[in-house]
């Protein structure tokens, strides 16, 4: 949950910079010993939070400095590093599935001289796979969010500090540098996993109700949407989903300033939950019955911010959490949030009053979790960045029935 919350050529540079393209050992085959498909949830983070810039949207001269904040952020949370780290992490867990949300892609471009990076994250996070000797296919993406001015015209960056870049009017002047955001979900799988296979049955849409935001006249969506893909392991069909549904936000009825999903509910974020639960079904029936969900769904599973955990696993879906004996209680199980910028040593210091939160879920149905694990949680060093995410990862195995 953000606080929101390249192209080929740069993306090459960064990891020739990482020391990423450098033969990647072997893999080896991958089994199920505990007869379990092995999920794992990952949201990468987009590196910077996008929190002032929305709320400055309303005023063009202070938005385009809190939008290119958000650009120099990223920079600095460096995802070519924490990429790696993130490597690392898949590595010791060895999933057979990986959802990733906030899979976000940085396309920069100037006419001024100045050097304005681009990142892609997916091929960055691939190749730091291969490097830790694995291999994951995309199985099913979304295209998201696509945040310029227009389709053709990105935002303008503007940064005092940054020769090229450090005018704002004439217009021209302003759009001699620009970013573009990009967001997307994906479903990942193992091609080690000798258990596991996709069948290349696979979808993905965005939701009807989205939250939009009007920047000089133009209308901007974060477009959030969902990706499946069915497979078949060990004989048995599983149709696996994620989505990163709409952040918190007091939209709704109820006490402003009091927490709980009578007092905060999100419409969007309801109505986003209500259909992926329609969505979720459907894709069940084509699998026979079996489905798991994983993803930021941001909805504390301690019964914070919105009813959406509760609408998803009231009747239908099952948590892995409390399939295999984990408990409840705020901040129990917490995967949310570091500070936006990854600078502070305290975990999950996001500075919201009711993080840290239970957000990133593994949900079931027609299976069984069997173990679940919390990672991503290490401090990794002294300087900015210091952690893999602003986001902990969470993993379960699944045993399919």
């Amino acid at each position: 949950m953000s606080r929101t919350r390249t192209l080929a050529a740069s993306a090459s540079a960064a990891l020739i910079g990482a020391g990423l393209l450098a033969t990647a050992p072997a893999q080896a085959a991958k089994s199920a010993p505990d007869n379990a498909l092995h999920v794992m949830t990952l949201n990468l983070y987009l590196g910077g939070s996008l929190g002032d810039a929305i709320n400055a949207a309303s005023n063009i001269v202070e938005f385009l400095p809190a939008a290119a904040k958000v650009y120099d952020t990223a920079i600095k949370t460096d995802f070519p590093l924490r990429a790696q780290w993130i490597a690392k992490t898949v590595k010791k867990q060895n999933p057979d599935i990986i959802t990733l949300n906030e899979l976000t892609e940085w396309v920069a471009s100037s006419s001024s001289g100045a050097t304005l990076p681009s990142y892609d994250y997916l091929p960055l996070l691939q190749d730091a796979l291969k490097n830790e000797g694995m291999t994951f296919e995309v199985a099913s993406l979304s295209p998201n969010a696509d945040i310029g001015y227009s389709d053709t015209v990105g935002i303008p960056y503007y940064n005092a500090k940054k020769p090229g870049c450090d005018q704002l009017f004439p217009i021209e002047a302003a759009l001699r540098c620009q970013v573009r955001l990009k967001d997307r979900d994906a479903v990942l799988y193992n091609t080690a996993s000798t258990d596991l296979q996709f069948t290349g049955t696979s979808d993905h849409g965005n939701f009807s109700k989205q939250t939009t935001f009007e920047v000089a006249g133009s209308k901007l969506s974060f477009e959030r949407g969902w990706a499946s893909a069915a497979f078949t392991f060990r004989g048995k069909a599983v149709t696996v989903i994620t989505s990163h549904l709409e952040v918190e936000s007091q939209d709704g009825k109820g006490k402003k300033g009091k927490y709980g999903p009578k007092n905060w509910p999100s419409k969007v974020q309801v109505a986003q939950g209500k259909e992926l639960l329609k969505i979720a079904k459907q894709k069940a029936k084509e699998t026979d019955g079996r489905i798991i969900l994983a993803g930021d769904l941001n909805s504390d599973a301690n019964g914070y911010y919105s009813p959406t955990y509760r609408n998803l696993t009231k009747s239908y879906f099952k948590d892995s959490w409390k399939q295999t004996g984990g408990k409840f209680g705020k901040a129990v199980g917490a995967t949310c949030c570091q500070t936006g910028t990854l600078k502070s040593s305290k975990r999950l210091d996001s500075g919201d009053p009711v993080i840290p939160t239970r957000i990133d879920l593994v949900l079931t149905r027609g299976g069984k979790a069997v173990w679940k694990k919390i990672d991503g949680t290490k401090l990794m060093q002294k300087k900015q960045p210091k952690w893999q995410s602003d986001h902990y990862f969470y993993a379960a195995a699944v045993r399919l029935t």
